[in-house]
C-alpha cells in the first residue's frame, strides 16, 4: 500500500464490535455474528483514515446494512459489501436508496460481472441488471477505463487459476473536475485475501460553488501537544523551569508595573495572556518537545527479523505469479514455506508479547486496571452526529440545535455593564483593592488540586503543565489575577469553550439526542477557584435538595 494513503477500505472484515488495533482513525460498519459459530462474523465494511490524511472525513448515517457511506472532504463515498446471496432487485434498491450529490463515488465488492464492458471473460445476472442504473444514474466504471481487463478476484476451482472482475469504483464525476486519476490492482502482494488491493489515485476540482464547500477546515486550529511524560524526569523539569523563568521575566516586569500602577486606559490583557501563553509553548517546546498527533506503531510484537519474513514471502509471492508451467511449482512451494516462516515468526512474537503483557498487569495493579477500561472502551460504539451535506453542515444544525436550547431565554434579561475602559470608570477604588485574594502561595495549592487527565481548552494548556511550573508560575499568575480583577475583564481566551456533542441514546441523526460537553481554559478554572472563598461568604447557602455539581453528592441523593 502506497505510504501517502491517505483512506483505506475493507469489505468483509468479520469485526461484530470493536475496533481494530491500530492509530488510524476508524469508521465501521459492524457484520453480524454467524450462528453456531464462536466469535465469528461474517460481513462488515471498515474505513481507515491516515492521520496524515488532510480532509476531513466524517460517518454518514447507516442507509443500509450492506453501505459504509463517509464525507470525505466534499466528496461522497459509499462503499458496498454486496454478498453473492443477495437478488438483484434487493441490490438496485439497496443502490437506488444511497443519496447522491454531484461528486459521488461508489466502490467495494459488488459479485457483479459485466463481461466484455470491463475485459472480463464473463458476466452475470446481477452486473446485467446493474447496466440500466448506471446509465440512469450518470455513473461510468473507473475500472473500464484506468484498469480494462485486470482482474480484481483469483481463486482455484479444480485445481484451475479462475479470475474476475467483481471489485469496482464508480463514480459521477466528470472528466473536467477528475484530473489524473490511476487505478492499479495490485496483484504481487500476498495479502492473504482471494481479493486485490485497489488503490484509486486522483486530483478533484471542485465546482466553483462548492470551494467553500463542506470540506473546508481551514479555520479549526490542531490541538498542540507535548511529550508530558518527560516531566518525571529531572532534567527535563529542570529544563523547563528555566527556560519559562527566563522568557517570563520581561512580562512579569511589565504586569508588576500595570498592578502597582494602574494606567488611565485598560491596558490589553488578552495580549498579555497571549504573552503568556506563547512563554509556556516556548519553553514547553525547547525542554519536553512536542508530540506528534500519531502515536507509536501497534504492533509491538513486530521485529527486523519478521520484516525480512514478510519481504521474503513477497519476493516468493511474485516470483510465482509470474513463474510460467513446472517453474509454478517450485516457486509456489517455496512461497508456501516462506509463508509458514513468516506466520511461525508471527505467532511466535504475539505468544512473548502477550506473555509479557500478563506479567505486567501482574506486577502493577494500575496497568491493569487501565487495560481493562481501553478493551472495554474499544468494544463500545461511540456514535457522532453527521450530516449527509458533511462537516459543516452537521457543524451548523448542531449550533443551531443548541442554540434552541441554550439561547439564555430564562436569564434575567437585565444588560450587563461592559467591561471599564478607563480608569475613572473603574467599579471600585483599586488602591483599596484586597491583594491578598490571588496570593502566590494560596495559588500553588490551588494549583495542585487541579485534576490531570483533563482535556485542554482552547490554549492547549493541562494541569500536569501548571503543575510542573506551580512555584514559577503562580507569582505571574498572581498579578495576572489581580490585572483582570482590578480592571474588571478577563481574557477572551477563558470565555471560549470548545463544544462537542455526546451521544446518549436515540436516533444518531436526530441533534436533540446528544448532549453537550464544553473544554475550556485551566486557566480560567483556576481563577474561578480564587474567587470560590470570597464568593462563597456572600452566596446563600445550597439548598439541602442539591445533589448535583457538589463535592461526594449526586442528583440521585
Amino acid at each position: 500500500m502506497p505510504m501517502n494513503t491517505h483512506v483505506l477500505l475493507v469489505t468483509e472484515t468479520w469485526l461484530t464490535s470493536g475496533s481494530f488495533p491500530t492509530n488510524w482513525s476508524q469508521f465501521h460498519l459492524y457484520g453480524s455474528k454467524v450462528p453456531g459459530a464462536f466469535n465469528r462474523g461474517s460481513g462488515g465494511i471498515t474505513a481507515f483514515v491516515s492521520p496524515s490524511c488532510p480532509f476531513s472525513v466524517s460517518q454518514l448515517p447507516s442507509y443500509n446494512a450492506h453501505t459504509l457511506s463517509l464525507k470525505v472532504g466534499t466528496l461522497t463515498v459509499h462503499c458496498v459489501y454486496l454478498p453473492p446471496p443477495l437478488s438483484s432487485d434487493k441490490v438496485l434498491s439497496l443502490l437506488r436508496s444511497l443519496p447522491v450529490t454531484s461528486d459521488t463515488i461508489l466502490c467495494g465488492d459488488f459479485n457483479a460481472r459485466f463481461g466484455s464492458l470491463l475485459g472480463d471473460t464473463n458476466a452475470n445476472p446481477r452486473g446485467t441488471s446493474l447496466l440500466p442504473w448506471l446509465e440512469e444514474s450518470s455513473f461510468s466504471i473507473l475500472n473500464e477505463s484506468l484498469a480494462f481487463g485486470t482482474p480484481t478476484f483469483t481463486t482455484f476451482r479444480r485445481q484451475q487459476e479462475v479470475h474476475s472482475i467483481i471489485d469496482l469504483f464508480l463514480t459521477n464525476i466528470g472528466e473536467a473536475a477528475l484530473l489524473h486519476p490511476q487505478l492499479v490492482v495490485e496483484s504481487d502482494l500476498s495479502l492473504g485475501s482471494d481479493h486485490r488491493l485497489m488503490v484509486l489515485t486522483f486530483e478533484y476540482v471542485p465546482p466553483p460553488d462548492d470551494t467553500l464547500g463542506s470540506g473546508s477546515s481551514g479555520g479549526l486550529a490542531p490541538r498542540r501537544q507535548w511529550k508530558l511524560s518527560k516531566l518525571r524526569k529531572k532534567r527535563p523539569l529542570g529544563l523547563l523551569r528555566e527556560s519559562f523563568r527566563t522568557s517570563v521575566a520581561p512580562l512579569v516586569g511589565s504586569l508588576s508595573g500595570l498592578v502597582s500602577a494602574p494606567p488611565g486606559v485598560c491596558p490589553d490583557i488578552d495580549a498579555i495572556n497571549d504573552s503568556l501563553n506563547q512563554c509556556l509553548y516556548e519553553s514547553l517546546d525547547s525542554s519536553i518537545g512536542v508530540k506528534s498527533g500519531r502515536p507509536g506503531h501497534w504492533k509491538k510484537y513486530w521485529t527486523q527479523e519478521i520484516e525480512d519474513a514478510a519481504r521474503e514471502r513477497d519476493t516468493m509471492y511474485s516470483r510465482w505469479r509470474w513463474a510460467s508451467r513446472f517453474a509454478k511449482v517450485e516457486t509456489w512451494n517455496l512461497y508456501q514455506a516462506a509463508h509458514r516462516r513468516f506466520r511461525s515468526l508471527v505467532q511466535a512474537a504475539k505468544r512473548r508479547s502477550w506473555n509479557q503483557f500478563c506479567s505486567d498487569l501482574e506486577k502493577d495493579f494500575s496497568k491493569a486496571t487501565a487495560a481493562i477500561k481501553r478493551i472495554k472502551r474499544n468494544k463500545e460504539c461511540s456514535a457522532t452526529y453527521s450530516h449527509p451535506d458533511g462537516p459543516t453542515a452537521s457543524v451548523n444544525t448542531m449550533a443551531s440545535h443548541l442554540a434552541s436550547v441554550y439561547d439564555g431565554s430564562l436569564l434575567n434579561n437585565a444588560s450587563r455593564l461592559a467591561a471599564p475602559s478607563n480608569f475613572s470608570d473603574l467599579p471600585y477604588d483599586v488602591s483599596t483593592a484586597d491583594l491578598g485574594l490571588f496570593d502566590a502561595d494560596t495559588l500553588v495549592s490551588l494549583i495542585k488540586r487541579l485534576p490531570n487527565g483533563k482535556a485542554p481548552g482552547p490554549d492547549h494548556l493541562k494541569a500536569e503543565m501548571l503543575k510542573a511550573l506551580a512555584s514559577d508560575i503562580a507569582p505571574v499568575l498572581s498579578l495576572l489575577f489581580t490585572l483582570c480583577s482590578q480592571w474588571s475583564y478577563t481574557p477572551a481566551l477563558w470565555r471560549h469553550a470548545q463544544v462537542f456533542p455526546i451521544y446518549k441514546k436515540g436516533d444518531v441523526s436526530d441533534p436533540a439526542n446528544f448532549r453537550p460537553i464544553s473544554l475550556t481554559s485551566v486557566m480560567r478554572k483556576l481563577f474561578e477557584f480564587s474567587l470560590m472563598p470570597a464568593l462563597d461568604e456572600h452566596s446563600p447557602a445550597l439548598d439541602v435538595a442539591q445533589g448535583g455539581f457538589r463535592p461526594q453528592r449526586s442528583p440521585l441523593d
